[in-house]
């Protein structure tokens, strides 16, 4: 990805259910395409935006640059500008997020890709049904795409010998402001995909990482 590799994502990332994702833009709205850290979701992202090299893809992130680790920051900037090249939008930084122009983003139709189990500054929590048990997570990306009418995209990643596959799910269309009920379809769908591949998911910071996994 750092590399800005094509060649790599024509011959090692797969997308399923492409046809999910055509409806989505279709509808000429802003799409929030939603994520759990379960496997290269990155390549399975930039394969997506080089295919649709005619939308612009933004990103809420972590930002990398509050690390005390240089070769951290080093390895995080080259990915994120490899991934960038691919985008062409640009990264929202947790804490540091304009909202108007986030929200303008959307309402121009672009994309805004969010991993949902991941906390996201002062946002406001809702429990949820996950992996069998009562966990709190940020609703920011329902209540984004409420605010600004856009879709909700789920979307998982996993893989199968060398190929990282990415498949998509049928557009989420939220109606109203019961951002729980919306929140708990998105982990309902998104956590098969980790029972499915339990391996590839690796988000060891959040509510649900391998320091608490076997309190869950």
């Amino acid at each position: 990805i750092a590399n800005k590799n094509t060649d790599f994502l024509n011959k090692y990332v797969e997308l399923q259910e492409v046809e999910n994702i055509k409806d989505a833009f279709k509808e000429k709205k802003g799409v929030v395409i939603v994520i759990t850290h379960v496997g290269s979701f990155a390549s399975v992202l930039c394969k997506t935006a080089y295919l649709f090299n005619n939308k612009i893809f933004n990103a809420v992130s972590w930002d990398y640059r509050t690390s005390e680790c240089p070769i951290t920051k080093k390895f995080l900037k080259a990915k994120m500008d490899g991934m960038n090249y691919f985008y062409r939008g640009e990264y929202f930084f947790v804490g540091k997020i304009n909202a108007k122009k986030l929200f303008n983003s959307l309402k121009s139709s672009e994309i805004l890709i969010i991993a949902v189990d991941a906390p996201l500054g002062n946002s406001k929590f809702v429990k949820i049904n996950f992996l069998g048990k009562k966990v709190l997570f940020p609703y920011s990306a329902v209540k984004i795409a409420y605010k600004t009418g856009s879709l909700i995209l789920p979307l998982t990643v996993y893989r199968d010998g060398l190929t990282i596959i990415g498949k998509f799910f049928e557009p989420i269309e939220v109606k109203d402001d019961n951002f729980q009920e919306y929140l708990q379809k998105i982990f309902s769908t998104l956590e098969k995909n980790i029972y499915e591949h339990p391996d590839e998911f690796f988000y060891w910071t959040s509510p649900t990482s391998w320091v608490t996994i076997d309190k869950l």
